[in-house]
């Protein structure tokens, strides 16, 4: 058939059927179909409803679908119900821990986080606002009623009307010391069960906005550095702290969190973990069954709603878990059917109107509906979810369109999805609090596939191979001479200078053992590490490690979402919730060579500097040797500067590249790099060492080609991606 050429041309940049992964529940890319699993959503809305009328019953429950079957899809489903309060609930979206000896650690750090991220009402308040200001306008209305004021009655009813105006109140320093007091004493009298530390920082949150940083930081079970413990004037303890009574520690807070919440709050806080199948060892399994026994035991205010593979289900969680909760859990059991032939239309359909858009057509299923019977079969009684319908009409569109586009494959599927992981991550990185776990599970995924010609062989990484504390991964690597040498990987997310300092003691004492051992000192740079005069000691230590041969890198903006991508990507592909265009879920195999042939230091600059080290170590034997390599940034090359006239006075002047060409030029550049995109600032710079044009120009001079790039707009950059 002859198609239309402008709609030729648009789904040949946009197929929005070319490859399935589920993303991010909290920011779907595609439009749902809400009529899908509809009886599910109820069933569940209503349960939430139970819980908010009845939060002394503990309730939980389980979501069972295949894969494909849209599990993620009703995570967001349910999400966006609750931000119009059809039922109106607070959540934690929880993809799984990866260290069982923090699990409550991170419950604790993935609730406050996702408390604090999810805005309510047009004022835009978090759950933590709406409770800060009832407990103030409670302790108002007691002081109004003990001494007859109308003018504090007012003010307690406006900060129960608006919870931001009490936080952003400003109080004189004589009304917030009895603020403070009357606050102390009011939440004591009723709640004698707080956590007494979190009861002083919550009185510090509410009255003081210039605390309210460390505030959350101290709420989220971090181990705040000592200018921020001096702030909150709380005790300088958690640097100290055994992973045992930092677990606990963690416990008692959620206790405490969901205890003010179930008073204070006006809604429940729904939990919600998704892709459990990456929880595979003993440890992993018994923890989680941990968690579900805290929230079906001890909470009021929260309510866990785990998603399952039904297979996974039953041959792994519910014979693993205990009989008590896993009777609990079924008593609330969920099954994801998938999608009738009305709804696999619609799928077809909206799919086509987000890239067709504007464009006139015969109908709003064109071009399928020009072959009824083909389509038909497309959406028949035996449509198991909705990737399968997703990918039959990718088959089709091939078939009718005569469109000559070779299937993507399995490394394809797995660049594209990554590069759409990076660009989320980039585009909303509040979302994704530093984590060492993650940090450490993309770094085993990088070491253990490396190719051949990597300049090193990785021939054995354990996690803490000597049970060490604050070591993460300990690696025997041969070098290409067949030098063989132990490098110790110290990966860092931590606030105080006490915790880094031992992290860092412990990369020297490994490297004072034995000439050859290494140590390498990994930093996500959202937690500062503060040049002298601050923390000299661990400057010190820090310099140590560089002039006994080993090496620091500090994870920029950019290599820090590429890590924290790959890890997500890694639980993605265990889930099954990437696909190729025939409907099969990627593979483990697959996964690792991906990583084994795409992403390597030469092609893929947020591993540059960590394989420029690795390299180098068997000529790095002395400080001088290691020094002798230029450092680079974590992500960044170095920017080049085009010659001057002076230095070249014989070149002939360089002819002005026309739009068309530079598109050609940008496109020609991100084609060589794996993930297909670039910080604008890092294209100019490849692109200046032809011709010379600024960020700004370049971006205006993007847009008039949309079919062949995406402009991701962050808050201080872009990120310009080849479609």
């Amino acid at each position: 058939m002859q198609l239309d050429p402008t709609i030729r041309k648009q789904l040949l940049a946009n197929n929005p059927f070319s490859f399935s992964a589920a993303g991010d529940p909290r920011e779907n890319d595609y439009p749902d179909v809400e009529g899908i699993d509809q009886e599910v959503t109820q069933s569940i809305s209503q349960l939430i409803e139970q819980k908010q009328k009845q939060p002394g019953i503990p309730r939980a429950a389980i979501v069972l679908g295949e894969t494909g079957s849209g599990k993620t899809h009703m995570i967001g489903r349910l999400i966006k119900a609750g931000s119009k309060g059809k039922p109106p609930f607070s959540f934690a979206y929880l993809q799984p821990f990866i260290d069982p000896n923090c699990a409550f650690r991170y419950l604790l750090k993935e609730i406050v986080s996702n408390l604090y991220s999810t805005s309510y009402s047009n004022e835009k308040y978090s759950q933590i606002d709406y409770v800060s200001g009832q407990i103030i306008a409670k302790v108002l209305f007691k002081v109004a009623e003990r001494y007859s004021d109308d003018k504090i009655f007012k003010i307690a009813r406006t900060f129960q009307a608006s919870p931001l105006k009490a936080l952003k109140r400003k109080y004189t320093p004589k009304d917030r010391e009895k603020l403070l007091q009357l606050t102390k004493n009011f939440l004591k009298d009723n709640h004698d069960e707080l956590n007494v530390n979190f009861l002083h920082v919550l009185r510090q949150y509410f009255f003081f906005e210039e605390k309210r940083r460390a505030a959350r930081h101290w709420f989220m079970g971090k181990a705040i550095d000592q200018e921020d413990c001096e702030l909150l004037g709380i005790r300088d303890y958690r640097s100290t702290q055994t992973p045992e009574a930092a677990e606990e520690e963690a416990r008692q807070i959620l206790l405490s969190l969901d205890l003010i919440l179930n008073t204070y709050g006006d809604r429940p806080l729904i939990v919600f973990f998704d892709q459990l199948e990456n929880l595979t060892t003993k440890e992993q399994l018994g923890k989680f069954n941990q968690l579900l026994q805290f929230f079906c035991d001890r909470t009021r205010a929260m309510m866990p709603i785990s998603f399952f593979r039904g297979d996974e289900w039953n041959d792994n969680f519910r014979v693993n878990l205990d009989h008590q909760i896993v009777t609990r859990l079924e008593g609330n059991e969920f099954l994801l059917k998938g999608c009738t032939q009305n709804q696999a239309k619609e799928i077809i359909r909206s799919r086509l109107d987000m890239v067709l858009s504007g464009i006139q057509r015969p109908d709003s299923l064109y071009p399928f509906s020009v072959d009824a019977k083909e389509f038909e079969r497309v959406i028949d009684h035996q449509v198991k979810s909705p990737r399968d319908v997703i990918n039959r009409a990718n088959q089709l569109l091939f078939s009718i369109t005569e469109i000559d586009i070779e299937v993507d494959t399995p490394h394809q599927v797995l660049a594209k999805t990554f590069s759409n992981k990076i660009a989320k991550i980039l585009a909303n990185f509040d979302h994704f609090e530093p984590d060492e776990g993650r940090l450490t599970l993309a770094l085993q995924l990088y070491l253990n596939n490396r190719p051949e010609n990597a300049g090193y062989t990785v021939e054995q990484l354990d996690e803490s191979l000597e049970k060490i504390k604050f070591i993460d991964l300990v690696g025997r690597l041969r070098s290409i001479d067949g030098s063989v040498y132990k490098v110790a990987f110290l990966i860092d997310v931590e606030l105080h200078f006490r915790t880094v300092g031992a992290s860092l003691r412990r990369g020297i004492a490994l490297m004072q053992k034995k000439e050859k051992n290494r140590a390498v000192f990994i930093r996500d740079m959202r937690c500062p590490f503060p040049e002298l005069p601050k923390w000299p000691a661990t400057n010190q230590r820090l310099q140590e490690i560089e002039d006994a041969g080993g090496s620091k890198i500090f994870l920029d903006t950019e290599a820090a979402a590429h890590w924290y991508a790959l890890a997500l990507l890694k639980f993605d592909v265990e889930a099954g919730d990437v696909s190729c265009e025939d409907g099969t879920s990627i593979t483990r195999p697959q996964f690792n060579a991906f990583i084994r042939d795409w992403l390597n230091g030469k092609d893929y600059p947020a591993f540059t500097e960590l394989d420029d080290y690795l390299k180098a170590i068997p000529d790095g034997s002395s400080k001088k040797a290691v020094e002798a390599k230029p450092k680079k940034k974590a992500t960044s090359p170095p920017k080049s500067t085009p010659p001057s006239k002076h230095e070249q006075p014989d070149n002939p002047p360089v002819t002005k590249p026309s739009s068309e060409e530079i598109a050609q030029m940008a496109g020609e550049i991100l084609k060589q790099i794996p993930v297909r995109m670039l910080k604008a600032d890092l294209l100019v710079d490849k692109l200046s060492e032809k011709h010379s044009i600024n960020t700004d120009k370049l971006l205006h001079l993007l847009e008039d080609y949309h079919e062949q790039f995406t402009l991701i707009r962050a808050t201080d950059h872009t990120i310009i991606k080849l479609k």
